[in-house]
Formats: C-alpha cells, sequence, structure tokens
C-alpha cells in the first residue's frame, strides 16, 4: 500500500486506459486482486508479460517539431505493472548510494542533482577566471543522443551482476525490461505491436535508476582514462548540442588540434547545464535574461484580460510564482525567499560531507571544515558568494544539538536553543573557568550541574537549559536548525523565520494566521487582506483626497462612512448579520479599527464559520457598492441567502446548517485490539518536575494482562516524557516476550515524530531511532494515536503514581482504583 500511494494517481493512463485515479476509487472492490497479481509477479509465480504492454506518445521538445529528433518517446504503462517496478525500484534505492560514485547525484537518496551544478560552476569560474598560474585546458560538454534508447539489454544483465545481485533478483528486473511490447499512438490511432531488443522506457519508474548503473560504468571508465588515456562506451554523440569550452591561456595550436580531433562547435562559454545558466560571472542580468523574458511574455499576455484581485492573485502564483507558497497571500519576498532556498545547500554542505559537492568547495573555501567561517579567496564564484552571504544571514537560527558538549565553544557558539550562546552568561569572563558545553555537566556526563548553571545563567535560563536532554551513549555534538521541531532545515521555515526578524508579530497576530489558513474563495481571502489593512475604499477615506465628496454613510446618512460603520454599524449591515443570527455578544462593543472586531468575533468561531462571516462581510461590502452604482438596495435576507449560495458553490456548508460555536468532541471507548495482538495503552505527565508515567497492556477481550507505573524526580520536556513512556512499554512487551504489539498513546506529537524518526536529527529522533530499532525483534509493531477518552485507564495510573509516590509493576493484579475503567472499557 507504501507503493500505492507513492503513484501520482492523475498522470495518463497506459493502453488499457485506467489511471491510478480509478484504482483509488474502486480499491475496495479490486484491491484484492491488484495486490494478490502484484504478489504473484514479485514471488515468481507469475509473469510480468501480461502487464507489460506499453503505450507510446511522442511529445514534443521544440515549438515547431520538424524531424523525429524533436520528439521525447514517454512511455505510458499499466498502473498495475507500475506497482511492481515500483517496488522493485524503492528495494533498489536502498543500497543506490553504496553502489554509485559520488560525482553522480540524480535519483540517489541522500544526494541532490543541485550539487553537480555547483560542482560545474566552480569548474567553469577556474577555468574562465583565473589569472595567477596555469589555466590551460578545456571542458568538453557532451550530449549523448538518445541514451535510453541504446542501453543494450546484454550489457545492464552483465553490470548488475558484476555488481553482486543476485541471478533471481536480476531476473525479476531484466523480465520487466525484456517483455515489453510497444504500440504507438498517432493522432488516436494505434499502430501494430513493436517488440524492441534494447533501450529503457521514459515513464518506467525502474529505467531512471537502472540507467545510473550504465552511467556508473561509464563514469569509472572516465576515471580510468585518467591513467590509460582510452574512453569508450558512448554509441553515439549528438554533435548538434555537444560543445567544447578553453580556458583563457590555453594555446590556439591547441585549440586547432582539440577542435580538429572533436569536431565539435567551439564557444566561449556553455550555454546551460541541467537547465541552467553556466557560469553566470559578473553578467547576471545576461544570464537570467531568458527568464525574464519569459516572465514579461506571460504577464503581456494579460493585460486585456479583465480580473479580479482574486483572479490576478491566482495568475501570478500559478503562472510567475511556480513555487508552493508558505502563508500570506503567497506572493513571497524574493530576496528572502532566495536566502531560504540557498540555506538548503548550506544545510547539505553542514550535514552531507562525503558529497563531491563539498569535496570540491571545502577544499576551495573552508577547508576548516565550518561553513560559516571560510577563508578569504581572491575573485570567489557567484555561488559561492551567495552561499556565503546565506550562511552569515541565516547563522543565528543555527546551532548545535548537545551530544557530549566536547565540540561546543561555551562562548561563541549558539546550542540548545535558540539566543543560548556566551552572550547570556551573566558573570564577567574572567570568573568563568568553563569553555565547552560538556564542562557544565556533572562527573558521569549524564546530568547537568545545575548550581552552577543557575550562577551562570540566571533563574530564567536555568530550566530551559536543564531540560536539553543528555545523550552519553556515544552520540556526538552535530549542528540542527532551531525553527524546525525535528532540527533538520527547511526553506518553508527558513522563510517564516526570516521575515518574522525583519517585520517582527506585529499586532493583530491571531487574525492574520487564521486567514491564510481559511479554505474561501480568493477573492474573498484579499477582501479579508484588505480589511485587515483598512485599504478598503470608504467615503471617509475618499473625503480625505476630495474635499467635495460628502463623507457620510450613503445607506443610513448617520455618521460618517469607516469601515467598521459600513460593515457593522450600519443598520443595512447589522440587519443581515442580525438576521444571519449572530447574537448581541458578537456585536456589540465600540471599535474604532474593524479588525479589532473581525478578531474578536473569530477568536469565539471554529474554522468553517469564520469562513462564512468573512463570506457574509464580503457581501454586504458588495451590496453597499451596489446601492451606490446601481442604485437598488438589496434586503437583509437577499444579501445573506447570496452568501449562503456562494458558500455552497465553494463546497462548504450553508451558514444555516453550520452552528457558529463549533460542538464539543463526542468522548469516544477505547476500541479492543485483533486476536492475537497485544495492546498497552500509555500516558505521561509532569508536576513540579515530577515525571510520571502508567501504561496497561490488554488483549483482545480486554482483559490486562499486565502494566506499570512510576515516578522520576527530574526535570524534563513534555515530548521526552512520552517518549520515556515509550521505551518503558516496548521493553514490557519484550520482557512478556509478545510479538506482536500496538501501543497507543494520546501524543499526536509522538506518534508524528515517531513517523518522521529518519529525518529528525535531534536527540529526540535518536533516541526514537535506536527504540524503532528494538521493535525489530516484533513480528508486528504499531504506534497509533487516540484521543484521551480512549487513554483514561493509563492517565488514572500516571496520578496513582504521582500522588503516592510509587514506582510499581503488576500482572492481573491491578489496582483497584481503575477496575471501574478497565471494566468500561471491556465491555463497550
Amino acid at each position: 500500500m507504501t507503493t500505492f500511494n507513492q503513484i501520482d494517481p492523475r498522470k495518463a493512463p497506459g493502453i488499457d486506459g485506467l489511471p491510478g485515479s480509478f484504482f483509488k476509487e474502486h480499491w475496495q472492490t479490486l484491491g484484492e486482486d491488484v495486490l494478490k497479481m502484484c504478489h504473484e509477479i514479485l514471488n515468481n509465480t507469475n509473469n510480468v508479460f501480461s502487464l507489460n504492454e506499453t503505450l507510446l506518445v511522442m511529445i514534443p521538445k521544440v515549438e515547431n517539431p520538424c524531424d523525429m529528433t524533436n520528439y521525447r518517446p514517454i512511455s505510458l504503462c499499466r498502473f498495475v505493472y507500475k506497482m511492481v517496478s515500483k517496488v522493485l525500484a524503492n528495494r533498489l534505492k536502498e543500497v543506490i548510494p553504496l553502489c554509485i560514485s559520488l560525482n553522480q547525484s540524480a535519483f540517489v537518496p541522500g544526494r541532490m542533482i543541485h550539487g553537480n551544478v555547483l560542482v560545474a560552476h566552480e569548474l567553469m569560474h577556474h577555468l574562465l577566471n583565473s589569472r595567477n598560474g596555469s589555466s590551460k585546458g578545456c571542458v568538453v560538454k557532451l550530449d549523448m543522443s538518445k541514451a535510453y534508447d541504446r542501453v543494450e539489454w546484454g550489457f545492464l544483465e552483465n553490470v548488475l551482476l558484476k555488481f553482486g545481485f543476485f541471478n533471481e533478483w536480476v531476473n525479476k528486473i531484466m523480465c520487466c525490461v525484456r517483455t515489453v511490447r510497444y504500440r504507438v499512438k498517432c493522432n488516436t490511432q494505434l499502430t501494430n505491436t513493436i517488440i524492441l531488443e534494447r533501450g529503457l522506457r521514459q515513464g518506467d519508474p525502474l529505467s531512471p535508476y537502472l540507467f545510473l548503473f550504465c552511467m556508473e560504468v561509464f563514469s569509472r571508465m572516465l576515471t580510468d582514462a585518467q591513467k590509460n588515456l582510452r574512453i569508450r562506451g558512448i554509441h553515439r554523440l549528438n554533435l548538434d548540442k555537444s560543445m567544447v569550452c578553453f580556458g583563457q591561456k590555453t594555446a590556439i595550436s591547441k585549440r586547432t588540434m582539440m577542435n580538429r580531433w572533436l569536431n565539435m562547435k567551439v564557444v566561449d562559454s556553455l550555454d546551460g547545464y541541467l537547465g541552467l545558466p553556466i557560469p553566470i560571472g559578473n553578467k547576471r542580468l545576461n544570464a537570467f535574461k531568458n527568464m525574464v523574458n519569459c516572465i514579461t511574455k506571460r504577464i503581456n499576455s494579460w493585460s486585456k484580460r479583465f480580473l479580479s484581485y482574486g483572479g490576478k492573485e491566482i495568475f501570478i502564483k500559478s503562472v510567475l510564482q511556480a513555487i508552493p507558497a508558505y502563508g500570506g497571500l503567497g506572493f513571497r519576498d524574493l530576496r528572502l525567499f532566495n536566502v531560504a532556498l540557498l540555506g538548503r545547500q548550506v544545510w547539505r554542505l553542514l550535514t552531507y560531507k562525503d558529497t563531491l559537492c563539498y569535496k570540491v568547495l571545502s577544499s576551495k573555501y573552508f577547508p576548516n571544515g565550518d561553513v560559516f567561517h571560510p577563508i578569504k579567496v581572491n575573485r570567489p564564484s557567484f555561488t559561492w558568494q551567495s552561499i556565503s552571504k546565506a550562511a552569515s544571514t541565516l547563522y543565528e537560527g543555527f546551532g548545535w544539538c548537545v551530544g557530549n558538549g566536547r565540540n561546543i565553544d561555551l562562548w561563541k557558539d549558539h546550542w540548545g536553543f535558540e539566543g543560548l550562546s556566551g552572550s547570556a552568561i551573566r558573570l564577567d569572563r574572567n570568573m568563568v573557568h568553563e569553555k565547552r558545553v560538556s564542562d557544565l555537566l556533572n562527573a558521569n556526563q549524564d546530568d547537568w550541574k545545575e548550581h552552577r548553571i543557575l550562577e551562570l545563567f540566571g533563574d530564567s535560563l536555568k530550566d530551559q537549559i536543564c531540560k536539553i536532554p543528555i545523550i552519553h551513549d556515544g552520540q556526538v555534538d552535530h549542528r540542527i536548525w532551531f525553527h524546525n521541531s525535528c532540527g533538520f532545515f527547511s526553506s518553508k521555515s527558513a522563510y517564516s523565520w526570516l521575515i518574522l526578524k525583519q517585520i517582527g508579530f506585529g499586532p493583530h497576530r491571531f487574525f492574520w494566521r487564521i486567514i491564510w489558513k481559511l479554505k474561501i474563495l480568493p477573492k474573498i481571502r484579499i477582501f479579508g487582506w484588505r480589511l485587515g489593512h483598512d485599504i478598503l475604499p470608504t467615503y471617509d477615506k475618499i473625503a480625505n483626497f476630495r474635499s467635495e465628496l460628502n463623507s457620510f454613510c450613503p445607506r443610513c446618512g448617520n455618521d460618517k462612512e469607516t469601515l467598521i460603520h459600513a460593515l457593522k454599524d450600519c443598520p443595512k449591515a447589522r440587519a443581515v448579520l442580525e438576521y444571519g443570527g449572530f447574537n448581541n455578544r458578537l456585536l456589540e462593543g465600540v471599535f474604532v479599527n474593524c479588525i479589532d472586531w473581525v478578531e474578536k468575533v473569530a477568536r469565539v468561531l471554529d474554522k468553517i464559520a469564520i469562513s462564512n462571516f468573512l463570506t457574509v462581510l464580503w457581501n454586504i461590502w458588495n451590496s453597499k457598492n451596489y446601492r451606490i452604482f446601481q442604485g437598488a438596495e438589496m434586503e437583509a435576507k437577499v444579501i445573506w441567502e447570496k452568501a449562503s449560495a456562494l458558500s455552497h458553490e465553494f463546497r462548504i456548508y450553508n451558514l444555516m446548517e453550520v452552528p457558529m460555536i463549533p460542538k464539543s468532541r463526542m468522548v469516544a471507548n477505547w476500541k479492543k485490539p485483533v486476536f492475537g495482538v497485544y495492546k498497552i495503552n500509555i500516558d505521561a505527565s509532569i508536576k513540579d518536575k515530577d515525571v510520571s508515567f502508567g501504561l496497561v497492556a490488554r488483549d483482545c477481550d480486554g482483559f490486562v494482562l499486565g502494566g506499570r507505573m512510576g515516578l522520576w524526580h527530574k526535570n524534563m520536556d513534555v515530548l521526552w516524557e512520552e517518549m520515556t513512556a515509550l521505551k518503558e512499554s516496548i521493553n514490557f512487551a519484550c520482557t512478556n516476550n509478545w510479538d506482536k504489539v500496538q501501543i497507543e498513546t494520546d501524543c499526536a506529537s509522538l506518534v508524528n515524530r515517531f513517523k518522521k524518526r529518519k529525518e529528525d536529527v535531534t536527540n529526540l529522533g535518536y533516541c526514537l531511532r535506536a527504540l524503532f530499532e528494538q521493535t525489530n525483534q516484533f513480528v508486528s509493531f504499531d504506534l497509533i494515536w487516540a484521543l484521551r477518552s480512549y487513554n483514561s485507564v493509563a492517565d488514572q495510573l500516571c496520578k496513582l503514581a504521582r500522588d503516592n509516590c510509587c514506582n510499581k509493576e503488576f500482572n492481573m493484579d491491578y489496582p483497584l482504583e481503575i477496575h471501574n475503567s478497565i471494566l468500561k472499557d471491556a465491555i463497550k
């Protein structure tokens, strides 16, 4: 099912015409048969031949194709075949980093193709700009003609066998490759079946990884050619796209000789690499001129379109800024967003030190291994200048995660959490003999010196520092990003942090945080944004610029038309709100700014009701404009019904059907596990620096098999005490030799962090990975989240442990205090 969810259901269907969305929609009917067929093929009891008929379509690569080389053949495979192929590809991905050399980055887990782009930029920068010493040489850019189509099957099979894969595994792979049959679709017509003898399909999930192995052979031949001066392996070069670029001091005679040998066009600089300009140099405008021209062309095509604010927003975000939006209207500060994107390269230089990109850049710019403290270099490349500037801008957001504390400078480094560094120490430096964070640990290196920390940092920081967990089983100090709970860097969190640094939180944070999450029409969201900034054109505002205009409300004439009057205080607006059921509690009070009133109302509504509320305000505003420009007044009932209809059209509930005040959740009951599975409910709590935990294990009939409760006197973070309860439950299951275990907790954060344990670089992630390794001894293991009402027994055990200050383990003789809750769960 993991593979099923990984395949995009919207992809074009194969020759059977059934896309992934069809299988997803009818999985209850088809799922069992589809999984059975996949298992039979993967277990060699069936053949993939019946699924391997492929539809071939030609996608033009240029605007006006006039030759077959101007088309890219794309294979449309059956969805069920893609599931089989994806399973094999997922297994192959696990070992690819061990097989493929560092100079290949595409499709290799843990590597990014951008690394090769940076290496290419550095190479071209050195070749074209080095003035000191010899810069003789050339760079040859090769383009293999129809590389996928020319892969020999026999060669691919021998390569896989040479890498040490078992014959049975290689046969499965080659069966997917060799049994393919094509039918070409041309103008709705299908050709006869075509059977090939070589080539890989573009569209098969396996193809990119198999091609990597072929390119690995070529890569190793290039390496060997440095010694033996021989290069082989390319069927045919595309001389129209291949080119050669020479260094500044390469002699004319050598240029002529190389040109005669290679028979390629000679260029002053390469036109691009992986779709990006190279090199960039000082003429940055010329390097990105094509991008600017493309955007200008698109903007000019909109000039004759009459679009609303919402329509313009959609066009800008979907066409000009085709990058996922991160809050607000989605219009990013491009300079800050660029820094956030460059931060990903900084993060990779901090964490992936075995890559080719790191070795190239570190050898030249930061041989000490610290990207935040590079050495000065004459004429650095444009790419390094950009990365270095981003590193200095984001420096305060990075810090050290404490392992043993020996690598963290107490005075210079940021560590533990944001804002904690030498500047937070209250004592004079001459009075502090500690130099490393490890000096703040006790003799056993398993806890903090609380008294000394109190002297250095004061009471305000002492509790926070003592909550930083200490891992004393080999975990070393390492860098993390403070603004992500899992510690890894993301452009989204970096951009949000940079924006907050620039503009701060500001007033009405609740309003701005909620409005961007509402599922409403874009034009209504923009209306809310304009309302929040008080930039809607009321008569009072217009009168400031046109003195001849009356500033009084055109509908009631009783008061000046400010925004709060137009949407709340005007009798016409109030009639609409009262018709919709707004009580006096939501309408009472005197407000100067409209956003103050809207925020007050929003605090007592759920998200759907807030969406509907803004829709009503938008209709009230439009009805006022209709009165001004059309001279007709709409009744309150009509305005309300229009708002309700608009809500329906946008697939949200009718205002009259959804309560303005959300109902409380219904109390849920504990569910019994299936036969053969042991279910353990866990809970933990903190009170006055005392951590208590409780766990209870039950079978499929709801009978208690045992449990534990305990109390620790330790300063601990909430997630850590939940993780400790999880650790106790796993140890309890191991002690009882249970093979099928399901653990249930009401801490959603723990479940989410456990699922993200591979990418979690904090100490908590380290411990969760260790716990997962421990669960490998079980036949099946699952950690699930439940409502607090599911977890009443474990919660009561926590309170018992805290109230009685006890550590106790029990079997079927559980404490009497939890009997009623256990009986209630078992009955229901």
